[in-house]
């Protein structure tokens, strides 16, 4: 009858709404991996090297679901190294997880951790988990939270290193406690080729942390779409 077809209509819609959710999901998937197999190509990546354990050593392994999530600072990583935790039945909730047990706990396996066999087994059988940022908001928001803040690891450690190659004039208490690095100075250490001290995992490039044309990722999110992709 007419009114038993009108109540069925929304969930048709619904029904409808979730596979088109389903589709777009499916073709920016697509679409991304496409731009980076591109990507990759254009640079000649040479996607034949051997995998080693350097290669893998920022990717986390929740054996359970049979995920691997490589950890990228910046681009949510705190979050998504709660959830392998809850996934591993560390914690019933992500609420219950404080940030230093996160990073500092090592509660979680990284799959540099395992043998050759066990970690080409892991990279062939498991769900591949890669999530990005856009670069300069990348580096933005890890000069923000490592040299506008007080930190007693990265402002002796970088900050000296960067005053004292980069600013003329510098004062004896920046070079001392390498406290207030400026912005400009911070991307003339990154354009440095022969900067006075190495690269950070907080500022690296992602092609450094998780050798994404070596080891062909299953899904790759974006930070600024993080609610949708998740």
């Amino acid at each position: 009858s007419m009114n038993s077809s009108v109540l069925n209509l929304p969930t048709l819609k619904s029904e409808d709404r979730n596979s088109n959710k389903w589709k777009s999901l499916y073709q920016i998937q697509r679409e991304r991996k496409r731009i980076m197999r591109e990507t990759c190509s254009k640079y000649k990546s040479n996607n034949r090297r051997i995998i080693t354990p350097y290669h893998v050593s920022r990717i986390f392994v929740e054996d359970k679901y049979r995920v691997l999530y490589c950890e990228v600072p910046k681009a949510g990583c705190s979050n998504w190294k709660r959830v392998l935790m809850v996934l591993n039945g560390l914690a019933s909730s992500t609420k219950d997880i404080q940030h230093n047990t996160v990073h500092y706990g090592n509660y979680l396996k990284r799959l540099d951790g395992f043998d050759h066999k066990g970690i080409y087994h892991r990279l062939n059988t498991y769900t591949k988990m890669l999530f990005i940022r856009e670069p300069f908001e990348k580096l933005v928001s890890a000069f923000r939270d490592k040299f506008e803040h007080p930190n007693n690891y990265y402002h002796p450690v970088f900050g000296k290193a960067i005053i004292s190659r980069y600013r003329v004039n510098a004062t004896k208490e920046a070079l001392r406690t390498g406290s207030g690095v400026k912005f400009k100075e911070f991307i003339q250490y990154l354009l440095d080729v022969h900067r006075p001290v190495g690269m950070d995992i907080h500022w690296d490039h992602v092609n450094r942390l998780c050798s994404p044309c070596l080891i062909d990722y299953d899904f790759v999110g974006k930070f600024e779409s993080m609610e949708e992709d998740a």
